[in-house]
């Protein structure tokens, strides 16, 4: 289990309203809603789904092509980590916590996921399995492995709106499996029980589900 992370930006949110008005709220992922004093009170309530791949699976996934355009990929490296926060940020940006942010928050917040996973508080980075995507000279994503309970990890898989649902990801994950099958065995990944698309993908792909906790 990795202690602290993305789970401590959710924050508690009080927002002034009437009991009517509150009875109308959506549902808001990550949060509990509950009524007190005249306010909405959002208590973060984010539960983690751990998943399993076996990299022994023969993953099927298209080339990395678009009408006139190419996803580029290689290894992460120092001088890439100060180009990932933008891409990251636009990523999340329509999901909890990073949703309810203004926009410099949101950007401190991924900075700071960042700065965690690259300073080993993630898990040991694994550079040779870690690598960045290039879309027309531009980094538009990530995959970044971090050992965790000495199996490797994905810790973050990212990739800008306009670079998502081209099959791009699979291809990112693929290139990873590549890298790692010759000397582990499984590939573990997170997830937020709430974040509906990263369940489908993992799914999609083959992940097991080994526990569902209370924390990420």
């Amino acid at each position: 289990k990795r202690e602290g992370g993305v789970e401590e930006l959710f924050t508690e949110l009080k927002i002034k309203m009437d009991y009517e008005s509150f009875c109308k709220l959506p549902r808001v992922p990550g949060y509990k809603s509950e009524y007190c004093d005249g306010e909405a009170v959002l208590v973060p309530r984010v539960k983690a789904v751990r998943l399993k791949y076996d990299l022994a699976r023969t993953v099927q996934f298209k080339p990395f092509t678009h009408p006139n355009k190419v996803i580029e990929i290689s290894p992460l490296e120092s001088g890439d980590w100060s180009l990932l926060t933008a891409p990251m940020l636009s990523a999340f940006a329509t999901t909890q916590p990073f949703k309810t942010m203004e926009v410099g928050e949101a950007t401190a917040g991924v900075e700071k996921c960042l700065a965690r996973t690259r300073n080993g508080q993630d898990g040991e980075l694994m550079l040779d399995a870690s690598i960045v995507a290039r879309l027309e000279g531009n980094v538009v994503g990530a995959v970044i492995v971090t050992i965790v309970e000495e199996t490797p990890h994905l810790t973050w898989l990212f990739l800008e709106p306009r670079a998502q649902r081209r099959g791009w990801g699979t291809c990112l994950l693929q290139s990873v499996r590549s890298k790692l099958a010759s000397d582990w065995s499984f590939l573990h990944s997170t997830a937020r029980s709430d974040n509906v698309g990263a369940l489908l993908w993992h799914w999609k792909l083959g992940f097991e589900i080994l526990e569902v906790s209370g924390r990420i």
